[in-house]
């Protein structure tokens, strides 16, 4: 009969090396992403996380402000801004979910 699959092959679909390939040079969050970093945030929001409760935090401030510009330069609702989340190669590279499966 027909065995059932135990592991799923995400890296693929989902690994850096598939962004190489597909984004964009000239597209406006590549331009941003190479002038701005971002990665401040993470720095200044560190206190407002606990460091004994719950997960660490990665870098889940960083990607609510790239969220949040993306969201801003097109004008996107948070319905839609989800759902360019999901489907939209660059949306979804800038905000940093490269590595993330929705």
């Amino acid at each position: 009969m027909y065995s059932v699959p135990t592991s799923k092959q995400t890296t693929f679909v989902y690994g850096p090396e598939i962004y190489e390939k597909l984004i964009l040079k000239d597209h406006l969050l590549y331009k941003i992403n190479e002038k701005v970093d971002f990665s401040f945030i993470n720095e200044v929001c560190k206190d407002l996380y606990s460091s004994n409760k719950g997960r660490p935090v990665t870098n889940t401030p960083e990607m609510l402000l790239r969220s949040a510009v993306v969201q801003y330069l097109y004008d996107y609702s948070d319905r839609q801004m989800e759902y360019e989340a999901q489907v939209n190669i660059m949306v979804k590279w800038f905000i940093g979910l490269n590595s993330v499966l929705l």
